[in-house]
């Protein structure tokens, strides 16, 4: 087994086994490395696990963030609730492991954090501090209505008595989208992303990014930033 670090001709390789691996999400597409590049100018490392027959058999993608404020570390992912290391054995998942960790002391890195959603073989020190909330969805709008309590039905339906209008697309409502998230981010004192972030997520991935927004006399309220694989679709921002 070898640990190598990507290169452009093993392309198809990475996203095919991303594809057929249960446990992988959407962020360990490697489309996310050049729009990690592109936007945010980060140096990125992903790494892959591969056999003598040629066949990938784990992938860790790794982003290092370097600056004055907040010092140099790296992370699986930065940007996103999750990622981290995909391994069809323990022993994978701990050469993957260990190769990081070997780059990270050559960069003068203080800390990994692997954003994992599964537990690792490693006895690493682990936060659990962040909790995902996931809803099954049953075939029609009116069979998830029923699962909600009354309140919650009649919360749901004033809005659109009062005269709320619900907007889905894609691109074309990305202008209402930022209005709505760059004021909530502003007024959070958080830094926003730029609205070139999310205008590459819909050129890498425009059949899985999504918009919805809610609109008062034709004035963006309310706005979410959908993102759909495989059989999840997630809100990553709202506001």
């Amino acid at each position: 087994m070898e640990i190598k670090l990507f290169s452009s001709e093993d392309a198809s390789l990475w996203n095919s086994y991303v594809e057929n691996n249960k446990n992988a999400s959407v962020y360990h597409l490697l489309e996310w490395k050049n729009v990690i590049e592109e936007v945010f100018g980060h140096e990125t490392y992903y790494f892959y696990a591969i056999d003598d027959n040629g066949g990938v058999k784990g992938v860790l993608p790794l982003v290092r963030l370097n600056s004055l404020v907040f010092g140099n570390f790296m992370v699986s992912l930065p940007f996103f609730n999750y990622a981290g290391v995909l391994a069809e054995t323990q022993a994978i998942e701990r050469q993957l492991f260990l190769k990081t960790t070997s780059l990270a002391k050559e960069l003068k890195a203080k800390h990994i954090l692997y954003r994992q959603q599964k537990e690792i073989s490693l006895d690493y020190p682990c936060n659990l501090d962040k909790v995902s909330l996931a809803l099954e969805l049953p075939d029609t709008v009116e069979a998830l209505s029923k699962q909600f309590k009354s309140k919650l039905r009649s919360q749901i339906k004033r809005p659109l008595r009062e005269g709320i209008k619900i907007h889905i697309g894609h691109e074309e409502l990305l202008s209402d989208f930022y209005q709505v998230f760059s004021i909530n981010m502003r007024d959070l004192g958080t830094p926003v992303y730029s609205r070139k972030f999310f205008y590459e997520m819909f050129r890498v991935f425009p059949d899985k990014c999504h918009l919805v927004v809610a609109k008062i006399n034709d004035k963006p309220v309310s706005a979410a930033f959908l993102i759909g694989y495989k059989d999840v679709m997630e809100v990553p921002w709202a506001s």
